[in-house]
């Protein structure tokens, strides 16, 4: 339901939305955007790694642009060290993970594209023991 108001002598007429309207609009816009967030766009990953190590990358609207994400899942039997790095975000961060877990990796918060390009290289970590004397 709309209400009309009249302003000056020619008889301008004015149509006012009522709050719920606006309300109502409101709400589906925040809907959207929150629907954004969820649907985060898949980036392939290149780099060389082990089998039992998957990684996948997404890119995440965080309400100002897209945080840019690396998730790392470790099903080897031993631990692996991981670099990861993208093209918005080229300096490599250092990833140490153990048999069986997962790590999920902030590479570049809020950037204005969803669009990045990931490398990840894995290897595993030979433990070295120290020789008593």
């Amino acid at each position: 339901m709309s209400a009309t108001r009249e302003f000056g002598e020619g008889g301008c007429k004015e149509k006012v939305q009522p709050m719920h309207a606006q309300v109502k609009r409101w709400i589906i816009l925040l809907v959207f955007v929150g629907a954004l967030g969820h649907a985060a766009a898949q980036v392939k990953v290149q780099g060389k790694r082990p089998d039992c190590v998957s990684v996948q990358a997404s890119a995440r609207f965080d309400g100002v642009g897209f945080s840019h994400w690396v998730i790392l899942q470790n099903t080897c039997p031993w631990p692996v060290e991981c670099q990861v790095s993208t093209n918005v975000a080229p300096s490599p961060t250092l990833a140490r993970l153990a048999a069986g877990e997962r790590k999920e990796i902030n590479t570049f918060l809020s950037s204005p594209p969803s669009t990045f390009e990931a490398k990840v290289d894995c290897s595993q970590v030979v433990e070295k023991k120290m020789r008593r004397r």
